[in-house]
């Protein structure tokens, strides 16, 4: 019996057509799963006690980190990397399953041969997609996914529609790659925001983030307890946030009698090693805020962040 669970006995797998053709993910940090259970209370005249707890559809929340590293994206595996690469509409329209494969401990250093347990959450969509570029440490990945069904599956209770967990194999195959850093950035194929340009360049930039919130809303149906659809509510605001080392001030004039803000290029360029990523946010991004902090007498740099949103415009194009 497994005395627990920990980070080399766990697999991720996503499958774009939730049919039971899996990719298995790698590189990834973390995985988490929230079950809510959305109850309606109903009361009446006469007593105290509740008359009924009516139970909802159930709303599964799956998060995942992975770092970016060549290998497949979580975003490009659940919508398909073509949709990825064509923006949210045809990206937000998929749906994908999710697996957890879990193996004993006591037996296993890796995931291969038979799990001992899998969870397979199906019908699930993206809600929340983000990249983070640091300056030290690791690019990473993170992704929310939403859905109303998850079922735990053990040896002998398989079924259709996803893999038998009695076969053996390797769920996890170690593979060689390159984890994207600092150095991997080109700046010569990315477009930066002109308040950036002004202050530092195209150099100085010490982190980057970009963000999707993809709100997800229910449509139901008479005769039916599911969701007919759990579509994206559009607009969907995109943010993009700019750390860089102060080398003269933030440069913005922010005054009462006119707006003075102009609309942004963004686009990301990564390559590393022939692998690329590109991260395109389009050409209507504005600034939403600038922070300047730092300097002080613990002996720390000044630095400033610039965050701007646009909407409706990310592509993500990987080779």
């Amino acid at each position: 019996m497994a005395t627990r669970i920990f980070y080399a006995v766990q697999a991720l797998g996503i499958d774009n057509s939730d049919a039971g053709s899996i990719t298995w993910m790698k590189g990834v940090q973390s995985v988490g799963i929230t079950t809510n259970f959305n109850l309606e209370q109903a009361f009446e005249l006469g007593q105290l006690a509740i008359y009924q707890n009516i139970q909802n559809v159930p709303e599964i929340e799956v998060t995942a980190e992975k770092v970016i590293d060549g290998q497949t994206l979580l975003y490009s595996a659940a919508v398909q990397a073509g949709n990825a690469a064509s923006g949210l509409v045809p990206a937000t329209s998929q749906t994908a399953g999710l697996y957890l494969v879990i193996f004993d401990n006591t037996t296993k250093s890796s995931a291969s041969g038979v799990p001992i347990g899998l969870v397979w959450c199906s019908g699930m969509r993206p809600s929340n997609v983000s990249y983070k570029f640091p300056v030290e440490g690791k690019s990473t990945e993170s992704i929310t996914f939403v859905g109303n069904d998850k079922k735990w599956i053990y040896p002998g209770n398989s079924g259709s529609n996803y893999p038998s967990i009695e076969n053996t194999g390797n769920y996890h195959a170690p593979t060689s790659s390159g984890i994207f850093r600092r150095q991997h950035f080109v700046a010569s194929g990315s477009a930066f925001p002109v308040e950036v340009l002004a202050a530092v360049g195209s150099g100085k930039v010490q982190n980057i983030s970009v963000a999707a919130d993809i709100k997800r809303e229910n449509i139901f149906e008479l005769g039916a307890f599911r969701p007919y659809t759990k579509y994206a509510n559009f607009p969907i605001a995109v943010t993009t946030d700019f750390e860089v080392v102060a080398l003269s001030g933030d440069l913005v004039t922010a005054v009462g009698d006119y707006p003075a803000l102009a609309d942004n290029s963004i686009k990301l360029y990564f390559n590393n090693g022939g692998s690329t990523l590109s991260l395109d946010m389009g050409t209507k991004n504005k600034l939403t805020s600038v922070n300047y902090t730092g300097g002080d007498t613990g002996g720390g740099n000044a630095t400033i962040t610039y965050s701007y949103q646009g909407f409706n415009f990310l592509t993500v194009t990987t080779t």
